[in-house]
Order: structure tokens, then sequence, then C-alpha cells
């Protein structure tokens, strides 16, 4: 397992490289707010590599939670 780096931050980055995720850790990352169901095609086969799309299932009985 990484170890986590608690001073990063991503706005002093100078880099343009596009982090490359597995499927499993973006579902891992996503159920901790919602219920993961999904990735699109892009993001599965890696075809664009500016951001991952997933299809997630949302309680809307219940506030919604925004993270950006």
């Amino acid at each position: 397992m990484s170890q986590l780096v608690h001073d990063f931050c991503p706005g002093a980055q100078k880099q343009s490289n596009v982090w490359v995720w597995r499927e499993k850790i973006l579902f891992e990352i996503t159920c901790v707010v919602y219920m993961p169901i999904t990735l699109d095609e892009p993001t599965i086969n890696r075809v664009f590599g500016h951001y991952a799309r997933l299809l997630i299932d949302v309680d809307l009985s219940k506030p919604l939670i925004i993270m950006f």
C-alpha cells in the first residue's frame, strides 16, 4: 500500500501528466460518498485521460454531498 503524502498541494504542481487510475481505485474513492455503478467507455479504455467519469447511484431522499 502506498504512503499518504499529507503536504501534497495540487495547485502547486507544474507537470501536466495524467494519473492513470485503475477501476478498483476509482470505485474505492467514490464509494466513500456514493454507490458507484460503472465507468464510461472512454475511462474504461483510457482513451481520454483528462478525467474519469463514473455512473453513481444517488439516494435523493438524503441531502446531496458535492465534492470539488
